[in-house]
């Protein structure tokens, strides 16, 4: 492929790829947008998903108490 034809839709193709092959569950963007069939932000402004990082962060580190996730969710979002 030359670079001439490579395109944003091409990059996202290949890194959606990539993480699914990796485990990760990737969710088309107008599914989950404030329109979608399955919203997971207010606007489209909104580049953080919250629940999927509070969700990754338990899970990752499951000893953490739940004031530390809030605060590790505080300092991401500033």
């Amino acid at each position: 492929m030359s670079v001439s034809t490579l395109s944003e839709g091409v990059v996202e193709e290949a890194a959606l790829a990539w993480f699914t092959e990796l485990g990760y569950r990737v969710a088309n963007g107008l599914d989950i947008g404030p329109d979608g069939s399955r919203p997971e932000r207010a606007n489209y402004g909104v580049v953080l998903l919250l629940d999927r990082v509070h969700s990754a962060i338990s899970h990752l580190n499951p000893t953490l108490s739940s004031e530390a996730i809030a605060e590790v969710l505080s300092k991401l979002t500033r």
